[in-house]
């Protein structure tokens, strides 16, 4: 199986002509038992957006204000499954994000070009909030 740093870095190279990341754990059924799994998808800003633009719109905690900015490149549903983040699903949240957090910066910084091309990569819950700003591990 392949490790999720090295498919998250080949997916964020690429795809390079995209402007933001959004990695998503969501969850599924699998075999009637709730799994966990992730969506990373990519986005290009739509014309007269910027980085700056989606920043705001997700500090206002809305979807739909979030996504009005952001027209989808490509997603890379990820069949690998996350319990070795969350052994527990749901319980142990905040471990499980800490450690998913790290394999999502391993990836980010190790893509040539992500930092100086001022991406964003972020990371949140399906349908939750705060979103989080992956390579500065902050709340957007």
């Amino acid at each position: 199986m392949p490790d999720l740093c090295d498919l998250l870095t080949r997916f964020l190279a690429a795809h390079a002509h995209a402007d933001v990341f959004e990695a998503a754990v969501d969850s599924t059924f699998v075999d009637g038992d709730v799994q966990p799994m992730l969506l990373v998808t990519a986005f290009a800003l739509r014309a007269g957006d910027d980085v700056a633009a989606a920043r705001t719109r997700a500090g206002a905690r809305d979807d739909g204000l979030w996504y009005d900015v952001l027209d989808t490149v490509c997603e890379l549903p990820l069949e690998m499954p996350l319990h070795a983040f969350y052994p527990a699903w749901p319980d142990g949240l905040d471990a499980g994000d800490r450690r998913l957090l790290a394999q999502l910066r391993a990836a980010a910084t190790s893509t040539d070009g992500f930092a100086s091309a001022r991406k964003l990569f972020v990371f949140r819950h399906a349908g939750g909030w705060p979103i989080r700003d992956v390579v500065a591990d902050a709340p957007l």
